[in-house]
């Protein structure tokens, strides 16, 4: 997610509102395609271009649902990884008062 300088949660939150957008137009597009692709007098070449596009608008919404899954873990992650900060700090105290 570094890719996308997500620096804040805030930043995280606009991140995912953004991609959920995104979601739902092309999960649109793709509902309407498979109901033209229903159609029985559609040519042979439309259809294969219609099944081709929704094959596409497919593999994007995957890659959108684990950029949306990875961003909402940042801040949980964050806050563990602070947790064994401060764990590591301490131990270290500790180190330094027995030497």
């Amino acid at each position: 997610m570094s890719r996308y300088n997500l620096t804040t949660t805030e930043d995280v939150i606009n991140f995912v509102e953004g991609r959920k957008d995104e979601m739902n137009v092309l999960s649109e597009e793709r509902d309407k395609l498979r109901k033209e692709v229903k159609r029985r007098n559609i040519p042979e070449d439309e259809l294969e271009k219609k099944k081709a596009r929704i094959k596409d608008i497919t593999s994007e919404l995957s890659k959108l649902r684990k950029e949306v899954r990875l961003a909402e873990d940042i801040p949980g992650r964050g806050e563990k990884m602070e947790e064994k900060m401060n764990e590591i700090e301490k131990a270290e105290r500790r180190k330094e008062r027995m030497r």
